[in-house]
């Protein structure tokens, strides 16, 4: 700092005019947030009197029943009906979800067509989707067919390939299976 200008008593800035003085630190004995006024003695929790609740500051938007309504957005009742236990009530209702959710996760295989791109060998099978146009389609499965012999449909067709690419082994001591892992050793 010697080398760089530094005056003792003067400021850190570069013309020697920042602040001069240690900032002291003050310590916080409590915590501190909204609405907290702690005394330092690590006490209570007690707002301030004329201070707002933040439940009554942030309300949320809401809807009134009325009358006798007593379903749900979805149409199901709100409460357990008499004699279902909540644990039927809770798998039907995964189950819903489950069935609402099914078509997201499944492949759309209708739109599909499979073409074998050579006789008599398996697995040399693609799919190509119904809605390409028909002289499209023609062009992309004579093109597939040409360069067939490029592509990998197996372990097999890869001589050479470093097996230790494909396998993952998990680096076990010899001896009996394990039911939970011991970290100790």
């Amino acid at each position: 700092m010697i080398r760089e200008g530094y005056q003792a008593g003067k400021g850190l800035g570069p013309h020697l005019d920042g602040i001069s003085v240690l900032i002291s630190v003050q310590e916080n004995m409590g915590r501190s947030g909204l609405g907290y006024r702690g005394n330092n003695q690590g006490g209570s929790t007690s707002l301030a009197k004329g201070e707002a609740v933040l439940g009554q500051l942030f309300v949320r938007e809401s809807i009134a029943v009325i009358g006798d309504e007593t379903t749900c957005r979805m149409g199901e009742p709100s409460e357990p009906s008499e004699g279902v236990s909540t644990k039927v009530e809770a798998l039907a209702d995964i189950e819903r979800r489950i069935d609402r959710e099914k078509p997201k996760f499944e492949a759309p295989t209708e739109d599909l067509e499979s073409i074998n791109l050579r006789k008599g060998i398996e697995g040399r099978e693609v799919r190509i989707g119904k809605q390409v146009a028909p002289d499209l389609r023609v062009k992309l499965v004579e093109l597939l067919k040409e360069y067939a012999e490029i592509f990998t449909w197996s372990y097999q067709d890869m001589p050479g390939l470093d097996r230790g690419i494909i396998e993952h082994k998990l680096p076990l001591l010899p001896g009996p299976p394990r039911l939970c892992p011991n970290y100790k050793e």
